[in-house]
């Protein structure tokens, strides 16, 4: 009995002893939690907040590039000297190149002139401002005299579908109002990431005014009508601003160049189901320790209490690490590195037994960075600098291309309030190379003539005016297509836009990848060939194009032989001359070599007036 007894003692007193060490650990683990619940917050609404920034900023490039886009500022130019048909098919095949080619919903163009209304479906209406309510939105944006604004509106011609349109004003070079522009994209796209995130963060997402009233919700009872109040909305805070509501929280956020404010709100505390599942297997790990042998509960119970540790530290961002590549929580002081998400790839960089967390991160860096990226990645990630490079500051990042994962953006996270004396980070490599290829379509997009392929006005006019500022020798073309109009008028435009195009393939087939070649509007193609600054290497290269052109054969043409008109001016690289001068002399010579049916190619001399 007295050996049972004490048998009976032993147990119990473990049991006890382990309950007491389990209550101590949740204690330890609620205060730690607690301790970094605003960073974690933080983090959430950043990820939150990036995600929904770069969906608003596509169609606000899009739009700009539109405002900003010579083809369609001439357009506008010449709507009074073009039919009715004739400017809408233009702007409706205009207008189709950015829907079907970019999935927005709808794109516009409205004449400032005229009051046109104009879509990818053509012309739609005039506006009426004074007696058509959905046409107020107009008025509104040119009397806040700003370059862009975010509306989100019902759509006139689908009442039950909320859109967000992006309004861009459109002004010649003198800043006369030429019109406004711009594309819309369905709200319910942005709803589904809204769904998203807040099922995966167990948070409400709304985007809202400086006045409070919802912009976009989950929920489209609450657009336009519903407004949050007791909020710090300050434009002038571009930092996360945190304010504890009961057990919960509510983060705001102003998107800079949105015009609009981010609202990430939580009834409870974002750790808390972590922490309510760590208790109960806390307790599920008790009863079942009562089944166990004295030294089992013994091994049980110490490693139980080495993992919650571990769990206390990270569980708050494990959820976070799956849309990182890796994630690792750094003290910068101590040089001790924690790892919440990593690879293979990575590991085989690095010994985490031997290694601090400079050595660690440096080579790990070093190991999956590509060599021209290799320099710049080392000096972001030296914790030696770190805090200094930090201080005011809650987050630093860097871009880089890496050897297996393409674009890759590092970012350290601040822990804790203390901007000025950074002693913990985040520290986390995301892959973004979907968005750098959407970006690189973008900027194509905005410097390619979207019948052709080769270079717009806007960016062949640029990419001229560099090479003269830098005194580049080479010769100049203006050329157009004879009889265009006609070809146009007898055989449709479907055959005069076959016939542009294949002019466009026979001047990239005899010039080079250094030479610049771009459509200016209509027929009117210009080429600028480096190097060639002498007339007969002109007229050798001239003859090639005349003979390409002279073979294009299109079935629709019934055999018509096509015709070009050019006119040539050669820049020695001496004197330092403009864009608007050298296209003056060759517009010239195009209209000497027009005078003459066939094609034909006229060169300027300094003999001849401009």
């Amino acid at each position: 009995m007295n050996k049972n007894y004490f048998a009976y003692l032993v147990v119990i007193l473990i049991i006890v002893s382990f309950i007491i060490s389990t209550a101590v650990s949740i204690d330890s683990l609620q205060t730690v939690m607690s301790s970094h619940e605003e960073s974690y917050a933080k983090v959430i609404a950043g990820s939150i907040y990036d995600n929904l920034n770069q969906e608003l900023q596509r169609p606000l490039n899009v739009g700009q590039t539109m405002a900003h886009d010579s083809f369609l500022i001439s357009l506008l130019e010449q709507e009074p000297d073009l039919s009715d048909e004739e400017m809408e098919e233009t702007v409706q095949k205009y207008l189709c190149s950015l829907t079907d080619g970019m999935d927005f919903t709808s794109a516009f163009v409205v004449s400032a002139d005229s009051l046109k209304y104009y879509t990818q479906a053509g012309m739609n209406k005039v506006l009426d401002l004074q007696n058509d309510e959905y046409d107020i939105w107009y008025s509104n944006f040119l009397e806040q005299n700003i370059d862009y604004d975010f509306d989100i509106d019902i759509d006139e011609n689908n009442r039950n579908e909320w859109l967000v349109f992006v309004d861009n004003r459109i002004e010649d070079e003198d800043g006369n109002l030429l019109g406004v522009c711009g594309v819309s994209v369905v709200v319910d796209e942005l709803q589904k990431e809204l769904v998203e995130a807040q099922d995966k963060y167990q948070v409400r997402i709304t985007l809202i005014n400086d006045d409070g009233l919802v912009q976009i919700d989950v929920d489209n009872i609450n657009i336009k009508n519903t407004v949050l109040n007791n909020l710090d909305l300050d434009e002038s805070q571009l930092d996360y601003q945190y304010q504890k509501v009961n057990e919960g929280y509510v983060i705001t956020k102003y998107m800079e160049g949105l015009g609009l404010y981010l609202v990430v709100a939580s009834d409870n505390p974002s750790l808390s189901v972590s922490f309510k599942d760590m208790i109960s297997d806390t307790v599920v790990s008790i009863f079942a320790i009562l089944t166990f042998l004295v030294l089992v509960v013994i091994l049980v119970l110490n490693r139980g209490n080495r993992a919650m540790i571990l769990q206390a530290k990270t569980s708050g961002l494990i959820s976070l690490s799956n849309i990182y590549l890796s994630m690792h929580l750094i003290n910068i002081e101590k040089e001790r590195i924690v790892e919440i998400k990593s690879n293979e790839i990575i590991n085989s960089f690095i010994d985490k037994k031997t290694q601090t967390a400079s050595q660690q991160l440096h080579n790990a860096m070093a190991g999956m960075t590509s060599e021209p990226f290799r320099e710049g990645i080392l000096q972001f990630v030296d914790l030696s600098t770190l805090p200094e490079r930090l201080r005011g500051n809650r987050t630093l990042s860097y871009e880089f291309v890496g050897k297996s994962n393409g674009w890759c953006r590092a970012r350290f996270i601040v822990e804790g309030n203390d901007l000025e004396h950074v002693s913990h980070v985040i520290y986390a490599v995301e892959v973004i190379d979907k968005e750098k290829r959407r970006e690189k379509e973008l900027l194509k997009l905005s410097q390619t003539d979207q019948l052709t392929g080769i270079h717009n006005r806007g960016y062949g006019e640029k990419e001229i005016a560099e090479c003269l500022l830098k005194k580049q020798r080479g010769m100049m073309l203006l050329l157009d297509v004879d009889s265009f109009k006609s070809v146009n008028d007898t055989y449709g435009h479907d055959v005069g836009d076959k016939v542009l195009i294949a002019i466009a393939r026979a001047l990239e087939e005899v010039f080079g990848k250094d030479d610049i070649i771009m459509r200016l509007g209509g027929d009117e193609f210009s080429v600028y060939a480096s190097e060639i600054d002498n007339e007969e290497d002109g007229n050798e290269r001239i003859e090639v194009l005349f003979r390409i052109v002279g073979s294009i054969d299109l079935p629709e043409l019934k055999g018509e032989t096509i015709h070009i008109s050019v006119g040539a001016s050669l820049y020695d690289g001496n004197e330092r001359i403009s864009f608007e001068e050298i296209y003056k002399q060759v517009d010239m010579m195009l209209y000497e070599s027009k005078k003459i049916k066939g094609c034909r190619c006229t060169f300027y001399h300094e003999e001849q007036e401009v």
